[in-house]
């Protein structure tokens, strides 16, 4: 509430173009539990905390009674557990549900994993189905504040699988945000936008994203 009281404060004359976002990822780190859709203890915690968040900045000066915000479910997994047990504030029309997911792990996330990935594969439709169903279909606007997947030299089915992502989120109202975290040749390789020559690496990519962005206006 101390953090979130100062942060208001100095943001207070910021407007509609500032969003904050109560927690990143929040979890039981370094348990069986932190990457698994966590437990009533974790779930509670996580609830928790955004109500706090939600109460200090709602209760603050300028545009803080009224800004747009984010808040995460458990580790904001993608999970059906997590996202179930996400306490969805009363009353309160400017908070939006955040996730992060990288689906199907093995062929997103997983760098051991695998390179293919084809639309027969459901993790995706899913994913798009757990959001409707307990965020959405609530009256609670939703966002995909991570997404992506690590270069396994399969750029032709990263483009195809990005498509289908996009658009699958696109389908129930969903924005969805590429983790490009400039990463080209070591760790995880999400990168898309090469920030030292300003240039974009996977043009294909790109564009694949923007197409299943405007295929829901078809």
């Amino acid at each position: 509430r101390k953090l979130w009281t100062q942060i208001c404060e100095r943001f207070k004359d910021y407007d509609q173009h500032l969003i904050f976002e109560s927690q990143n990822e929040p979890r039981k780190v370094g348990t069986n539990l932190e990457w698994t859709g966590g437990d009533q203890e974790g779930w509670d915690v996580v609830n928790a905390v955004n109500a706090a968040f939600l109460e200090t900045v709602r209760g603050a000066d300028g545009s803080n009674p009224y800004r747009m915000v984010f808040m995460p479910c458990y580790a904001a997994s993608s999970d059906e557990k997590s996202i179930s047990h996400f306490a969805i504030p009363e009353g309160d029309d400017r908070v939006i549900f955040s996730v992060h997911a990288y689906t199907p792990y093995n062929f997103a996330l997983n760098a051991a994993g695998t390179a293919y990935w084809d639309e027969t594969n459901k993790d995706i439709d899913w994913l798009m189905t757990n959001i409707k169903k307990y965020i959405i279909d609530q009256g609670t606007p939703c966002m995909i504040g991570e997404f992506g997947s690590v270069n396994k030299n399969n750029t032709e089915t990263r483009v195809a699988w990005a498509k289908y992502y996009v658009n699958a989120a696109a389908e129930i109202g969903v924005p969805c945000f590429w983790w490009d975290n400039n990463a080209f040749d070591s760790g995880e390789t999400f990168g898309l936008f090469d920030r030292v020559p300003l240039e974009v690496r996977y043009p294909e990519i790109v564009e694949a994203l923007m197409e299943g962005t405007e295929s829901r206006a078809e």
